[in-house]
């Protein structure tokens, strides 16, 4: 234990020129070395388990790295080990994004929050909603719906109150006629809001946070203002002015020697290869569908300079993204409602917000924000503390504990 803190101390000591901010001693921003020296034992623990193969977490606390350590195997069967600069794929964390991206489109004056989303996508603006009685099952064949009784905003879509689903979550009739027709195998973000269009929605527009594809219609709505691909859009706009150099949609042959293999659960303790790191399916490119709900790959390093962004204000290293207003809106509650899996916590625009402390069930402050990705990647940012939490692993579905107990984990380490 004393081996491993020294370990620890001497590397926290050491440059990260690659993140943009100076790795100080955790003492020198509130943080206790050796309670944070926990998050590296939950991990090795979790992969003695079987539960994960491998992980990388950083905390970072007042603009500076206090922790930055991997763990484990990035590919169990190569035994290639997990790295810093190991790439994941980040999925729904692909979701704040896109969201900030579209909020740096309103601040132009391109449109409010409020407009219809058809004053874009015109397909968009005649759709039905499916008619399910509580308690009775209905095929698809058999469904009927309504006409909506309003059309979808913006605003709908950044707070996935807009009506749309996921196939592979909505177990109804609404997420068979998605899975059917294939969604997620869609060659560009125009032929998925085609599709899209020709679907019932599962709630009336406005009325139920549904998570869903709405994130990606978001994507065609970026497309469609700036005349741009989705893709080169961020990478022009956020990825580039933040020196965030490994995120993107899909990867070169040589850059995915980096990616991490996802697994999945098999028989216990083991673990099974779903996706494969060189040879990815999902991610080894070219493509051509830039999926803004789910699409990107990332590494902690790169995704610390997003979040970094955000606590600042919207500004890091002198660049501006967004006013420090904008972070505000996104960072706040519109819901008025507690969101599924996360108690405690509201929607914001692309973000989950603690709302009550006491119903969190979770170390933490009010007004803390999170996503993660069903791969099991997550982060949290806290104002008030000025903290930024990330932890990426390689697994899927995600584990909603893990998520908690790595909170858990940062929290506990505040000592000042």
């Amino acid at each position: 234990m004393k081996r491993r803190y020294l370990f620890l101390l001497l590397l926290s000591l050491v440059p990260t020129l690659a993140l943009g901010a100076e790795r100080v001693r955790p003492e020198e921003v509130g943080l206790s070395s050796e309670r944070l020296s926990r998050i590296g034992e939950f991990a090795l623990a979790e992969m003695e388990k079987g539960r994960i193969a491998g992980a990388v977490s950083l905390v970072a606390r007042r603009g500076h790295i206090v922790y930055f350590e991997s763990a484990g195997k990035a590919d169990i069967e190569e035994g290639r080990a997990m790295r810093e600069d190991s790439i994941f794929r980040i999925a729904s964390m692909t979701k704040p994004i896109v969201s900030l991206a579209v909020m740096m489109l309103h601040e132009e004056g391109r449109f409010l929050l409020d407009d219809p989303i058809s004053r874009f996508i015109p397909e968009l603006g005649k759709l039905r909603v499916a008619v399910v009685p509580e308690g009775e099952a209905v095929s698809p064949e058999a469904l009927e719906t309504v006409p909506a009784a309003r059309e979808i905003t913006i605003h709908d879509l950044l707070t996935h109150r807009s009506g749309f689903t996921y196939g592979f979550i909505n177990q109804g009739p609404v997420g068979e006629l998605y899975r059917r027709t294939r969604l997620l195998e869609s060659s560009t973000n125009e032929e998925l809001v085609r599709k899209l269009a020709e679907l019932p929605l599962v709630h009336q527009p406005g009325t139920t946070f549904e998570y869903s594809h709405s994130t990606d219609v978001l994507g065609r709505l970026l497309e469609v203002v700036s005349g741009q691909r989705l893709d080169r859009f961020l990478e022009e706009r956020i990825l580039l002015p933040l020196g965030m150099k490994d995120t993107k949609f899909y990867l070169s042959a040589d850059e995915a020697k980096r990616l991490v293999t996802l697994y999945q659960r098999g028989e216990s303790p083991s673990l099974k290869p779903l996706d494969g790191g060189r040879e990815s399916r999902l991610v080894v490119g070219p493509k051509t569908w830039f999926s803004g709900g789910g699409g990107l790959v990332s590494t902690a390093a790169d995704y610390y300079r997003f979040l970094q962004m955000l606590l600042n204000g919207g500004e890091l290293d002198g660049t501006r993204l967004v006013s420090r207003k904008t972070v505000e809106l996104m960072t706040t509650d519109h819901l008025g409602k507690e969101i599924p899996i996360y108690p405690g916590y509201g929607f914001g625009l692309g973000f989950a917000v603690l709302q009550e402390l006491g119903k969190g069930h979770s170390l933490g402050s009010e007004g803390d924000y999170t996503w993660g990705g069903i791969f099991n990647t997550v982060f949290w940012v806290d104002p008030k503390e000025e903290l930024v939490l990330i932890f990426l692993t390689n697994f899927s579905p995600f584990d909603r504990d893990q998520r908690w107990y790595v909170k858990t984990l940062v929290y506990q380490a505040i000592d000042n």
